[in-house]
C-alpha cells in the first residue's frame, strides 16, 4: 500500500504538492481511498477546531439552519462568530441538547411544580 500511495504521489508531481498540510491531505486521501476499495467503513473527518458551520450544526442537533441562526442571534445557544461566519463548538451543541433532554424525572418533577386547575382557582 506504501508503495502504491508513492507511486501515485510521483504521478502527480512534486511541483503541486510542496506545501505540507496539502500533502498531508493527500495522503490521508489516498489512505482512505485504498481503505474504501478493500471494503472498510469511511472514518469520519475531524475538524482540528472542533468548530462545526451553520449547516453541520443544524444537521447535527437536528434543527434547520434558520432556528440555528435564531438561537444564536437571541443567545440561546452558545456560537462564535468570525466575520461573517458564524461557528459552533460541538461541546456547545451537545450540552444545549442535554439541558432540554426530557426524562421522566425531569417531567415528573415538572408536573410537581405546576399547580393543577382546582390550585389555581384557589389563589
Amino acid at each position: 500500500m506504501q508503495d502504491d500511495r508513492r507511486a501515485w504521489l510521483a504521478q502527480l508531481g512534486e511541483e503541486h504538492l510542496r506545501d505540507l498540510p496539502v500533502r498531508q491531505e493527500v495522503a490521508a486521501l489516498v489512505v482512505e481511498v485504498h481503505a474504501l476499495r478493500r471494503g472498510a467503513a469511511p472514518q469520519p473527518q475531524v475538524d482540528p477546531t472542533g468548530l462545526l458551520d451553520v449547516r453541520a450544526a443544524a444537521a447535527r442537533i437536528g434543527l434547520s439552519t434558520s432556528t440555528l441562526y435564531k438561537l444564536a442571534a437571541a443567545i440561546t445557544i452558545p456560537s462564535v462568530k468570525f466575520g461573517s461566519r458564524l461557528m459552533f463548538k460541538v461541546t456547545d451543541l451537545d450540552a444545549f441538547i442535554e439541558q432540554r433532554r426530557r426524562s421522566p424525572e425531569r417531567v415528573a418533577g415538572f408536573l410537581r411544580r405546576v399547580p393543577t386547575g382546582a390550585q389555581r382557582a384557589r389563589r
